[in-house]
């Protein structure tokens, strides 16, 4: 067994006052640096907690948060890029906006690790209370107060207890979620103690059997997630001092207590059910948590009430939000979860779908925007397309452009005109660091790679084959396979991995076996949105079809709901394409269009005719939330009896089921003509 840590100045260290009063909770510490790379070349340049979010700052939501949960000091932690943290940080709107509000930076340019951080904060002497120790990458609206009350009730009870831990309820592959990040914890259902703390790679999870022996109510949760929210006794930073070996915060200290080589304390649990909390820890999830603002998930730190200085929004149905001073042509379409920044110029027939246009920045005539972040400043030329790609600020990309998904294009590059770029390419002004370079891509400049190239007066070649003659930029490493889960376009995301947990034999301890949990409908939801995007961005249908089964192995489905979920997913954008007052004629010229190329994505994952009536069954609900399709459901039925997807023994299957839903009867009867006209060929077939 592992040596002791010490844990015995944690355990004396001035944890209440004398009179034995609680204490008061007025400190936060903010980790402005990851110590992290998954935002490269971007956090090479300037710090991820600076980087826009709903066109605002990130570390603005962490602060946000804090005030909101009466905190009066906090001391923001940065190594990497410290100057430009501490210059955004001075801006007289924090002043104004938060008047109680003290924010006092802390700066350690050599700090490589979470643990370096504490150490060097313990070190100042600046934390005397308990305190909230957060992420500056963090958007959360949880209110604080009675998990605060109920550290501070256990601390006074027990002088151990030195961590509560916020937990997040969410379903396993939910989007907030990092890739990889699936968690199972062991809980003691009275006391809310944490018994163990295992991240599962595979489907199995381990508990050990000296925990299942000790607690008597234990709760085995896999539907949680970290959020990285601590509030800390003032002895959990005395332990980073004293074992100072420790780096990682979870896999170091938490594990640490919960093997007991730490004696003497405890980990407490804080689980919310409906509250937001996420971190912004990859493009995935910068990604899902743009969206969760858009769609007001993250109420109330929504655009239009947020923040001094980032602009005035007015919020629009499909969650669109446009800022003041805004130039938008009439012939513009601003389509679902999307914002326009204050300033921006958007010329004729733009289309621009779930995108955020940062401020300033001019977009030209015939452009197509499409689930991609457009910074500050930006100059997008006529007929550009752009999809799944973070366009940095102040990027020129020049007429008859392409950005393929999962690009980053980053500070003050340019594309010359009707240059493609390819996917996944990662383009900056600066030079490629060597293999000799620090390996963390927040040890950066301190400045933007086109203000450095300004001091310096840079003369690099620029890789033309990739951005133009008229171009300018280096190209970065493409994101690789093995990164995959990191790209903006993969925004699925398997609670489990293919593999097994390594099993060890000489492993004594008692294993809980976890079946992988229900997905509250999340494949059909993730079919609906693949499909979609299959018909917005013209895709070809054997990629859609293989995004599906992948999502079917992920989720663990059969061939068969591929199909139902396939064809609900085109039934459904039938409808929205049409509207709800749609004359048949337009319908059925919809339902043609979109039938004629995608059934294929239907009838291949059937075989037998028992399957075509359950994809049947299966759409009269569809039907039902789209009663506009009723006015054509002959007409749709003919075009997948003739596209092969459903046979006339599936058909008369399901008109004959004796089922009395009201939404089976409702579409058998809207199909009568057509089912009637079959039975009546078969009939003649037969006499003939």
């Amino acid at each position: 067994m592992a040596g002791k840590k010490r844990g015995g100045n944690a355990a004396n260290a001035g944890a209440a006052n004398v009179d034995g009063a609680p204490r008061k909770i007025t400190q936060a510490i903010v980790l402005a640096d990851s110590f992290e790379r998954q935002f490269s070349p971007i956090t090479v340049e300037v710090p991820k907690s600076l980087l826009p979010v709903g066109n605002v700052p990130l570390i603005h939501y962490t602060i946000e948060w804090l005030a909101s949960n009466a905190v009066d000091e906090v001391y923001v932690f940065c190594a990497a890029h410290a100057r430009m943290i501490e210059a955004h940080l001075r801006l007289p709107m924090w002043r104004e906006r938060f008047p109680h509000l003290r924010i006092q930076t802390v700066v350690s340019t050599g700090t490589i690790s979470a643990g370096d951080a504490l150490r060097d904060i313990h070190s100042r002497g600046v934390i005397t209370s308990d305190f909230i120790l957060v992420y500056g990458d963090t958007v959360s609206t949880i209110g604080l107060t009675e998990a605060l009350e109920a550290h501070r009730a256990r601390a006074k009870k027990d002088r151990g207890a030195l961590l509560t831990t916020v937990l997040r309820r969410v379903p396993p592959r939910h989007e907030t979620r990092s890739p990889g990040d699936s968690l199972t914890v062991a809980i003691d259902a009275g006391t809310n103690q944490l018994l163990a703390y295992e991240a599962v790679t595979g489907r199995t999870a381990r508990v050990p059997g000296a925990v299942l022996e000790a607690h008597e109510d234990i709760a085995i949760r896999h539907d949680l997630m970290d959020t990285h929210i601590d509030i800390c006794s003032p002895e959990f930073i005395f332990l980073f001092a004293d074992n100072f070996d420790y780096q990682n915060i979870r896999r170091d200290l938490v594990q640490g207590i919960l093997n007991e080589e730490i004696l003497g304390n405890k980990v407490f649990a804080h689980i919310v059910e409906e509250e937001f909390a996420a971190r912004v820890s990859c493009l995935r999830t910068y990604d899902a948590i743009s969206k969760c603002i858009l769609r007001r998930h993250s109420y109330p730190l929504v655009p239009e009430k947020l923040l001094a200085g980032t602009g005035s929004y007015s919020y629009r149905r499909g969650n669109v939000y446009i800022a003041d001073n805004v130039q938008l042509a009439r012939t513009t379409d601003v389509v679902r979860n999307s914002m326009i920044g204050t300033g921006a110029q958007i010329g004729e027939d733009v289309e621009i779908i779930d995108s955020i246009i940062g401020p300033g920045c001019e977009i030209g005539r015939k452009s197509r925007i499409v689930n991609s972040y457009i910074w500050n400043h930006c100059v997008i030329g006529e007929k550009v397309s752009i999809t799944n790609s973070i366009i940095c600020d102040r990027v020129q990309i020049l007429r008859g452009c392409s950005v393929a998904s999962d690009c980053i294009l980053s500070y003050g590059t340019k594309v010359g005109p009707d240059t493609k770029v390819a996917a996944r390419t990662h383009l900056s002004l600066l030079p490629v660091p060597s293999d000799d370079d620090d390996d963390d891509d927040e040890r950066g400049f301190g400045e933007t790679g086109d203000e450095i190239a300004r001091m310096m007066d840079l003369s690099l070649e620029y890789d033309t084959d990739v951005v133009g003659t008229q171009g300018a930029g280096q190209a970065w490493p493409r994101a690789d396979e093995s990164s995959k889960r990191n790209l903006l376009s993969f925004r699925r995301q398997r609670a489990f991995s293919d593999g097994e947990m390594d099993d060890d034999p000489t492993d004594d301890s008692e294993e809980e076996e976890m079946e992988e949990p229900e997905d509250d409908g999340g494949f059909e939801r993730e079919v609906l949105e693949t499909v979609t995007r299959g018909l917005e961005e013209s895709l070809p249908v054997a990629n859609v079809a293989l995004e599906i089964g992948g999502l079917r192995l992920a989720y663990d489905r059969a061939l068969v709901d591929c199909s139902v979920g396939a064809l609900g997913a085109l039934l459904s954008n039938i409808a929205g394409l049409c509207g709800e007052d749609a004359a048949p004629k337009t319908i059925r010229a919809h339902a043609m269009k979109v039938l004629k190329k995608w059934s294929s994505i239907v009838s291949k994952y059937l075989s037998t005719s028992a399957e075509r009536t359950t994809v049947l069954n299966a759409a009269d609900e569809t039907l039902k939330q789209h009663p506009v399709l009723y006015k054509v459901y002959p007409f749709i039925l003919q075009l997948l009896y003739e596209k092969d997807v459903v046979d006339e023994d599936a058909i008369m299957a399901w008109a004959a089921a004796a089922d009395g839903s009201e939404a089976h009867r409702a579409a058998c009867e809207a199909a009568r003509p057509f089912v009637e006209w079959l039975r009546n060929a078969e009939s003649e077939s037969e006499s003939d």
